[in-house]
C-alpha cells in the first residue's frame, strides 16, 4: 500500500501520465477515489462553470451547465454527476449519447489538448436526504425553502462537475425562481429580471473556489441586513430564516457576534476577509450543525433557534459555531486542503481558531472549559478501534473522507494546535500570517503548514509532526510525588502509551499544586514544563509544601489522559466542589468521567462524587457538564434489568429527582440556575410523582414546582418526550393537544419523536417499517426524528424484538438510502445491550458483509465499541456489588 501511495504522489507532483481511465473502469458508485482525483488534477486546469437553473418545478429542477477547462493531454475523463437525467450532452460541439448513472463519461476521442467545452442539459429531483439541493415546504404557511449541502462530495448531485477540492473553479450563475423568492450564492446578484410571476437572478463571476464550498439557497427567506466595519474594509452582512421563525430570532445577537468575529480574525490571521459579502442562512432539516459555504454559511435552525429565552450555554454554542464557520473562510475556503486526507487543515484549525476567538473576542470566559468537554469524546474515540491519526496518511475515497468527520479530526486536531500554539508562543500566530500570505487561493498539504511553522519559529518540528499528527492514540500522564515533613522531596511525571500505540510525545504543560486556604483549594504553585520519555523529574518543585492535589494539565494545553495519584484522588473525592477555579473543576470532572469509561471508577463511586461535590455546583457550565453525564449514566450505562439492579437504579433516580425539585425551589432568585435544574429534572424524570408534576407544568401551573417562569415551547416538548418514553397514561392525547397549539415544523418533528417513543410493540413496528421501507417518502428530518425516539434507554426489552429486523434491513438500507441515512440508522438503532451476545452479533455482521462502505463499517464498529465500553462499566459495578455482598 505504501508503495502505491508513493507512486501516486510522484505522479501527482510530476504529471504527464496517461492513466487511460475509461467508462468501464470507473465503478458505478457515488464516490470519488484518490487515484481518480490525482489523475484529473494532473490533466485539468482553468476550470469554469456556467450554471443555468430553473427551480420553478415542485418535484424536479432543470439545469444547463457549461464546463470549460484546459486539458494537458488527450485522456478519458469523467464528470461527476449523481442521480440526474441527462437530456443532452455536447462535447466540443459534438452531441454525445450517455446513460451513465454516477458520472458522465468524456471520451478522449471527443476531447482535445488545450481548451475544451462541455455542455450538459439535465433534470434532477430535489433532495429529500439533506444532500445536494434540498427543498422544504413549511407546514405552517406552505412557503418553500431550498438550500444546498455539498461537502464532501455532493455538488455533483446538483450539477455535473469535477467534484474535488483541488480543482478550484470560477462560477457564473443564472437562476429562475418564483418572483417573491430570495436567491443566495457565493457573490451578490448582478441583476434580477422579473417576468410574469417569475424572476431570473443573474450573478457575476465568483472567485476561484472548490466545488464543495459553492452554494445556492433560494426561497421566501426573511432577510435582515447589517454591515461589519473592520480596519481593512466594510463587509455587507445578511441573516436569513424562514418567515415563520422571524419572532424567535435575535438578529442583533447574530450580527454582533459576526462583527466581533471579523475584527478578531482579520487581526489574528493577518489577512483581510477574502470575499465581498457575508450571508448566514438558517435552514430546516439540516444534517449538520452548520456549513461554511463561501460567503453563504448555512446553520441548523433546530440547534440555533430557541422558542424561549436562550440560556447562556445556548448562546455560547451559537457563538462558537458562528465563529467556527467564519474561520473556515480562511481555513478551508481561501486556503483549501489538497485532498480529504488533510481534512484536519480545515476542521482542526476552524475549531481551535473559533475557541481562541470565543475566549478573546466575546464575554464567554468559560470557552476553554466548553472545549474540554468536547475533547472527552475525542479521547474515547481515540482509544477505540476507530482511532486514526489527525493527519490521515491516505484517504482512499470520498467515502472514507465522510467517515473522518469525527471528534479526532475536530477536537483532537484542535487540541494538537492548542499544544503547538503553547509550544511556539507568539511564533504560532506569526506562522498563521505567513501561511495565508503564501498560500492564499491555493491548495495545501500537511507539509506546507509544517514548513511555514518551522520557518516562523525556527524550531525543527519534524518529530512533533510525526508524533502528534501522524500517529494515532494519546498518552497517559501520572503524577507521583512524595513528601517528608510536609515538604516535597520527590516529584515525577510518568508518561505511558499502549501496547499497540507505544509512541511517547514531547508535551508542554502547566503543572499545578493546590493547597487549602480557609476551606478553599487554591493554586499554590504553577510551573510551565516540558516532559518527554517515560519519566520526568520535576526538580523545581522539590522543597515546596506538600500539595493536596497535583494536576498536570492546568489550562488544558495538552491532549493527554490524566491518571490521578492516590492522594490527589482522595482529596478530589472529598473536596472537588471546594476547588476555587471553575475551569479546573470542569477539567477534573471530565477526567473522572473518563476514569468511569476506563473502569478505574465504578458508576456508584461516580454518582457518589456527584452527590457530594456536584449537586452544590453553582457555575452553570460546570453543573450542566456534570448533569449531562448523570443523564448518560441512567439513559444507557446503569442496568435497568434484574430485580436488584432495578431497585438500586430506582433509589438513585428518586434521589436525583428530589434533589432537582429542591434545587428548583432553592434557586427562585437565580433564573438561569433554576432553568438548568428544571431541565435536569425533565432528563431524570421517571417516577409517577414527578411525571404528574410535569403534566401540571404543561397546564401552566408553574407554582406546582415553585418555578419562577412558565415553560416555553421547547421545554414543553421536552416534557412530552419524557412522558411518552416513560409510557405515561394519556401521553398520546397530550401530544396531539400540543400539536394543535403549535403546528410548526419543529413541533411536528418532535411529536414524531415522542410518538415513536410510546412503549407499545405495535407502535414500534409501525414506525420501524416507516424508517426502513418508506424512508424515501418523507424527509430525512422526519426519519431522524423517528429514529431518535424509537428506542430510548428504558425500553431495552422492546428494542430486543427488533434485533433480527435491524440486521435484515441494514443491507437493504445501505444500498438504497445512502450513506448519511445508513450511518444515522446505525447510530440510533443498533441493537447494543451491553452484553457479549450483542457484541458478537455486531462483530459477525461486520466480518460477513464485505461490501459495506467505509462510513457504514465505521459506524458499526462505533456501536461495537460502545457495547464493549458499557459491558466493561457494568462488569465493574457488578464485581463491586458481589464483593459487598460477600
Amino acid at each position: 500500500m505504501k508503495v502505491l501511495i508513493l507512486g501516486l504522489l510522484l505522479v501527482f507532483n510530476t504529471g504527464c501520465v496517461d492513466w487511460g481511465f475509461s467508462s468501464s473502469k470507473r465503478p458505478q458508485k457515488s464516490r470519488l477515489t484518490f487515484e481518480r482525483e490525482v489523475s484529473r488534477k494532473n490533466q485539468l486546469s482553468q476550470v469554469e462553470y456556467d450554471l443555468n437553473l430553473d427551480l420553478t418545478g415542485e418535484k424536479k429542477f432543470l439545469g444547463k451547465t457549461e464546463i470549460r477547462f484546459f486539458l494537458k493531454e488527450k485522456v478519458d475523463l469523467t464528470l461527476d454527476f449523481t442521480g440526474g437525467g441527462v437530456q443532452s450532452l455536447v462535447i466540443n460541439d459534438q452531441k454525445i449519447k450517455t446513460d451513465d448513472q454516477f458520472y458522465i463519461f468524456l471520451s478522449k476521442e471527443n476531447l482535445k489538448v488545450g481548451r475544451n467545452t462541455v455542455f450538459v442539459e439535465y433534470t434532477h429531483s430535489y433532495s429529500n436526504n439533506g444532500e445536494g439541493l434540498y427543498r422544504y415546504i413549511d407546514p405552517k404557511d406552505n412557503k418553500v425553502y431550498l438550500y444546498t449541502q455539498f461537502e464532501p462530495y455532493q455538488a455533483n448531485q446538483m450539477f455535473p462537475c469535477f467534484d474535488q477540492p483541488n480543482l478550484k473553479a470560477r462560477f457564473n450563475l443564472r437562476v429562475k425562481v418564483p418572483e417573491s423568492w430570495e436567491v443566495v450564492s457565493t457573490v451578490r446578484e448582478l441583476e434580477k429580471i422579473n417576468t410574469d410571476k417569475f424572476a431570473e437572478w443573474i450573478f457575476p463571476t465568483s472567485p476561484k473556489i472548490s466545488t464543495y464550498t459553492f452554494s445556492l439557497h433560494a426561497g421566501d427567506y426573511h432577510v435582515w441586513e447589517s454591515e461589519a466595519e473592520t480596519k481593512n474594509h466594510k463587509i455587507p452582512l445578511r441573516l436569513m430564516a424562514r418567515q415563520s421563525l422571524v419572532p424567535y430570532i435575535d438578529s442583533e445577537e447574530w450580527f454582533d457576534l459576526t462583527k466581533k468575529g471579523f475584527s478578531f480574525f482579520e487581526s489574528y490571521f493577518g489577512y483581510p476577509y477574502p470575499y465581498i459579502k457575508y450571508d448566514q442562512v438558517i435552514v430546516p432539516d439540516f444534517n449538520f450543525g452548520a456549513m461554511e459555504n463561501v460567503a453563504a454559511v448555512t446553520f441548523n435552525e433546530d440547534r440555533f433557534v430557541s422558542k424561549g429565552e436562550k440560556t447562556r450555554e445556548e448562546k455560547r454554542k451559537l457563538a462558537g459555531t458562528l465563529l467556527h464557520e467564519m474561520a473556515h473562510m480562511w481555513f478551508g475556503n481561501l486556503v483549501t486542503m489538497e485532498w480529504w486526507n488533510d481534512l484536519w487543515l480545515n476542521e482542526s484549525f476552524a475549531t481551535y481558531s473559533a475557541y481562541v476567538a470565543l475566549q478573546n473576542a466575546t464575554d464567554f470566559d468559560e470557552s476553554w472549559a466548553a472545549f474540554n468537554t468536547r475533547k472527552t469524546e475525542a479521547y474515547l474515540l481515540d482509544q477505540s478501534e476507530n482511532t486514526h491519526p489527525i493527519a490521515v496518511e491516505h484517504s482512499s475515497s470520498t467515502d472514507q473522507a465522510f467517515a473522518n468527520f469525527d471528534s479526532i479530526t475536530y477536537s483532537k486536531g484542535a487540541s494538537a494546535l492548542k499544544q503547538l500554539s503553547f509550544l511556539l508562543g507568539k511564533d504560532y500566530e506569526k506562522g498563521l500570517k505567513l501561511y495565508f500570505s503564501r498560500y492564499a487561493g491555493e491548495n495545501t498539504q500537511l507539509k506546507d503548514f509544517i514548513s511555514v511553522m518551522t520557518e516562523a519559529s525556527g524550531r525543527d518540528l519534524k518529530k512533533w509532526d510525526e508524533r502528534w499528527l501522524k500517529k494515532a492514540m494519546h498518552n497517559q500522564v501520572e503524577v507521583y510525588f512524595q513528601c517528608r515533613n510536609n515538604k516535597v522531596f520527590n516529584f515525577e511525571l510518568y508518561q505511558t502509551g499502549t501496547k499497540d500505540y507505544p509512541t511517547l510525545r514531547t508535551h508542554k504543560t502547566k503543572l499545578t499544586l493546590l493547597r487549602p486556604f480557609g476551606g478553599i483549594l487554591k493554586r499554590w504553585r504553577t510551573k510551565t514544563i516540558e516532559y518527554s520519555g517515560e519519566r520526568t523529574l520535576v526538580k523545581s518543585l522539590l522543597g515546596e509544601p506538600c500539595p493536596s492535589i497535583a494536576y498536570p494539565n492546568d489550562g488544558d494545553y495538552d491532549f493527554v489522559k490524566v491518571i490521578f495519584d492516590k492522594k490527589s484522588l482522595r482529596e478530589i473525592k472529598n473536596n472537588l466542589v471546594n476547588i476555587e477555579d471553575p475551569f479546573l473543576r470542569s477539567l477534573i470532572w471530565n477526567d473522572l468521567w473518563i476514569m468511569v469509561v476506563d473502569k478505574r471508577l465504578d458508576l456508584d463511586e461516580y454518582l457518589e462524587l456527584v452527590e457530594y461535590n456536584g449537586l452544590n455546583e453553582v457555575r452553570p457550565d460546570v453543573l450542566t457538564k456534570i448533569w449531562n453525564t448523570v443523564d448518560e449514566v441512567f439513559r444507557f450505562y446503569y442496568p435497568n434489568q434484574g430485580k436488584d439492579w432495578s431497585l438500586q437504579r430506582t433509589v438513585w433516580i428518586k434521589y436525583f429527582e428530589q434533589t432537582a425539585l429542591s434545587k428548583i425551589a432553592e434557586h427562585q432568585d437565580n433564573l438561569e440556575l433554576q432553568k438548568i435544574w428544571f431541565s435536569n429534572l425533565i432528563k431524570i424524570a421517571e417516577s409517577e410523582e414527578v411525571l404528574n408534576l410535569l403534566v401540571q407544568t404543561l397546564k401552566n401551573r408553574a407554582t406546582t414546582m415553585q418555578l419562577s417562569f412558565l415553560a416555553n415551547q421547547d421545554q414543553r416538548w421536552e416534557i412530552l418526550l419524557a412522558l411518552s418514553s416513560n409510557g405515561y397514561q394519556g401521553a398520546q392525547d397530550l401530544i396531539e393537544l400540543e400539536l394543535k397549539k403549535d403546528g410548526s415544523k419543529r413541533s411536528q418533528l418532535t411529536s414524531l419523536m415522542a410518538k415513536a417513543s410510546l412503549p407499545q410493540i405495535e407502535n414500534k413496528q409501525n414506525y420501524f417499517k416507516k424508517i426502513t421501507q418508506d424512508f424515501d417518502k418523507s424527509s430525512f428530518g422526519e426519519m431522524k426524528a423517528i429514529m431518535s425516539g424509537l428506542f430510548p434507554g428504558n425500553q431495552t426489552e422492546l428494542h430486543k424484538e427488533f434485533v433480527e429486523p435491524f440486521y435484515k434491513t441494514l443491507k437493504h438500507l445501505t444500498k438504497g438510502a445512502g450513506t448519511s441515512y445508513s450511518t444515522e440508522f446505525i447510530e440510533k438503532m443498533a441493537p447494543i445491550f451491553c452484553d457479549m451476545k450483542s457484541g458478537q452479533r455486531l462483530q459477525d455482521y461486520i466480518e460477513a458483509e464485505k461490501k459495506l462502505s467505509f462510513p457504514v463499517v465505521k459506524s458499526l464498529k462505533s456501536a461495537l465499541n460502545l457495547n464493549e465500553v458499557c459491558r466493561g462499566i457494568r462488569s465493574k459495578l457488578k464485581l463491586k456489588n458481589q464483593h459487598q455482598a460477600l
